[in-house]
């Protein structure tokens, strides 16, 4: 280096030195920033979540009593349904002089039917 480089090196060096300071510092007070809000913006994705969490455990709930309820009423259907249909079988049995041990409601069946057993389309019982 020349001896005119070194003098203004010498004179500019504080000036240098400092504004590398300050920007050092800005840089890390941008990165703080960032990071504050980046965490404020992640509490509230928890807070979010943890509604949701809450919003969820209520419905499972509503629909465990929502699908009890639909299960009691089918049931109801279904022996009310039973007594009316085997109510018209006993009055065509009597009208009709049918055997009511020999009655099945198709001419398939080996069994009388039950309403509440648990059976596919075609009757047979689920599970077998």
């Amino acid at each position: 280096m020349t001896p005119m480089e070194l003098e203004l090196l010498k004179t500019a060096w504080p000036w240098i030195w400092s504004g590398r300071l300050v920007l050092c510092s800005t840089l890390l007070a941008g990165a703080w920033m960032y990071l504050k809000s980046l965490n404020s913006k992640l509490e509230g994705i928890c807070k979010a979540l943890s509604g949701f969490s809450n919003d969820v455990t209520r419905i499972e709930k509503e629909m465990i009593e929502n699908r009890s309820e639909t299960r009691h009423r089918l049931d109801r259907l279904i022996g009310e349904s039973d007594a009316r249909i085997s109510r018209i079988e006993a009055v065509c049995a009597t009208q009709h002089g049918i055997n009511m041990g020999s009655m099945n409601r198709r001419s398939t069946d080996t069994h009388t039917v039950n309403w509440a057993q648990d059976s596919d389309i075609r009757g047979n019982a689920k599970g077998a």
